[in-house]
């Protein structure tokens, strides 16, 4: 079990890219301080779609280096693709106090959030990203979008058709930040039957 020469000939003759990620895995099982295995299996996991499997090895990652941003990044980004909320908000937060500026940190954090439903929240993180980054269509479009969200919750009447009105000024102001956003474009067109018209004023 301790002989690599049998594992390195099946990594060059495997080309299923699962079976392949699962003998790098197994390497550093066997090797568990090599953190060029750990960061192989890390890759490996990631390309063959097993984030779940990525994630020890990652935890491994970012207790030998705890400064590590990219790291800290990649590792939150799986807890959030194997909803793991919690933990990954808990990076996020961990990332905020590693980067205070980084605007991307809060615009992460806000999306964690919005996908638990506490859209007030996430609103607040997100409105945090535009200001660290001086206007940034992307973090408004994302508050657009809570906007959109909260109103499909409702009932169609007057005021839900307001909320949805602020969702397509909010797209609108992203737009004007940046025109060649189509995504603010696109939910601006899918808005228009929603919002009040004169007769509804």
């Amino acid at each position: 079990p301790n002989d690599s020469i049998p594992e390195n000939r099946l990594k060059s003759l495997v080309k299923n890219s699962g079976e392949l990620a699962d003998i790098i895995c197994r390497q550093w099982n066997n090797d568990r301080e090599n953190v060029d295995k750990a960061l192989e299996c890390v890759s490996m996991q990631v390309k063959a779609n097993q984030s779940a499997n990525a994630i020890p090895p990652l935890e491994f990652l970012v207790s030998k280096y705890p400064e590590s941003v990219p790291y800290w990044n990649q590792l939150a980004s799986l807890y959030q693709k194997t909803n793991q909320l919690s933990k990954s908000e808990e990076v996020y937060k961990k990332l905020i106090v590693l980067e205070p500026n980084n605007q991307n940190h809060f615009l992460n954090l806000g999306i964690v959030y919005r996908d638990r439903g506490q859209l007030s929240i996430a609103r607040t993180q997100f409105q945090r990203a535009y200001e660290i980054a001086n206007g940034w269509a992307h973090a408004l479009y994302n508050e657009g979008y809570l906007y959109e969200l909260a109103a499909r919750n409702c009932t169609f009447d007057f005021d839900t058709k307001l909320v949805y009105q602020l969702a397509v000024d909010t797209y609108k102001k992203a737009l004007h930040l940046d025109s060649y956003f189509t995504q603010a474009r696109d939910r601006i067109a899918s808005l228009a039957g929603f919002v009040p018209t004169q007769e509804d004023y």
